[in-house]
């Protein structure tokens, strides 16, 4: 006997080109999603109530459609699908219908209307403006809050890498790092979803314990080129964007930086997005024992091909 599914919640997740639907129903089904870029045609079928005959009875037809099974086997509370060819700024519709235990049965499903905003940067190279900015001395105050710190100079060739890190080895040494993306791209008014950062890695310093320190990304305070002063401005941001280790266990290639959610409110759109790389002892103030951390990595100045990149997926308004 043919009973009723009831859809209770639908969340559409976008992609670059596709989108991921998942549907929670009242009762274990075994659902269907007909999709047709068409917009649905209405119609009026012609009734017969108390012997008169109406026009009254509408009727919504999907055409060029086709059905897509979920994904999940049997019959289940939670449906989801996956829908390929579904890019940006593209309009789809759907409604649902199934089966619970091999017999197909009534859905209440409406039908739901769905419009793709999903976009990506891609990879945006930083700028020439990246720059290390560090400071040593024999007292860990004096160097970690110290108001200016000296500009690291860019050799060419070859690029000469900077460092992002901090320790103690005859004297105490924090780096900081400054790198800047032009997202001028991004909408004003878009909503940003995700943001990663991507480093071409030469190598790392690692003396003492702990071997693998965190690396920390927090939104820039700095001019455009640095000056000196961009290393003590630094200290008022202390928001972790992002979180990574300097660990070569895998090899010196590429080091991705996935941004949490607070790291996302460092995207400028229609701007300029500054960030700057800290060490854990220089970010949290912990004064290092003997040891030295710091990861290696190429800037802008290295080139295109292995320039740090921000990518940037947001839905555009």
């Amino acid at each position: 006997m043919a009973g009723f599914i009831s859809v209770r919640d639908i969340v559409f997740t976008p992609s670059v080109d596709t989108v991921t639907i998942q549907v929670t129903t009242d009762v274990p089904a075994h659902l269907y999603a007909r999709i047709t870029p068409e917009p649905p045609r209405i119609h009026k079928k012609t009734a017969i109530i108390r012997g008169l005959r109406l026009q009254d009875d509408v009727r919504f037809c999907f055409t060029v459609y086709e059905d897509v099974e979920q994904d999940e086997p049997d019959d289940t509370l939670i449906h989801t699908w996956v829908i390929p060819d579904w890019p940006h700024c593209t309009t789809k519709h759907l409604y649902l219908w199934g089966e619970i235990g091999a017999v197909v049965s009534v859905s209440t499903s409406p039908i739901f209307s769905y419009h793709n905003l999903f976009r990506t940067t891609g990879g945006l190279p930083s700028s020439g403006f990246n720059r290390e900015l560090n400071r040593a001395t024999a007292i860990w105050s004096a160097t970690r809050n110290n108001p200016t710190g000296i500009i690291q100079p860019m050799g060419y060739p070859p690029p000469t890498p900077v460092r992002v890190g901090a320790g103690k080895a005859a004297v105490y040494v924090v780096e900081r790092v400054f790198l800047d993306f032009n997202t001028w791209s991004i909408p004003a008014n878009a909503t940003i979803t995700r943001a990663y950062l991507d480093l071409t890695i030469l190598g790392s310093q690692q003396t003492g314990t702990p071997y693998a320190p965190a690396i920390y990304i927090t939104q820039g305070v700095q001019q455009l080129p640095v000056i000196t002063t961009d290393f003590g401005d630094q200290l008022a941001e202390n928001t972790i964007g992002a979180i990574g280790t300097i660990d070569n266990s895998g090899g010196f290639n590429n080091h991705h930086y996935e941004f949490l959610q607070p790291g996302l409110a460092f995207i400028r759109p229609r701007g300029t997005t500054l960030l700057c790389l800290r060490g854990q002892y220089d970010l949290a103030n912990i004064t290092p024992g003997s040891g030295h951390w710091s990861l290696l990595f190429y800037p802008a100045q290295g080139g295109a091909a292995v320039a740090p990149t921000l990518t940037v997926e947001y839905l555009s308004p």
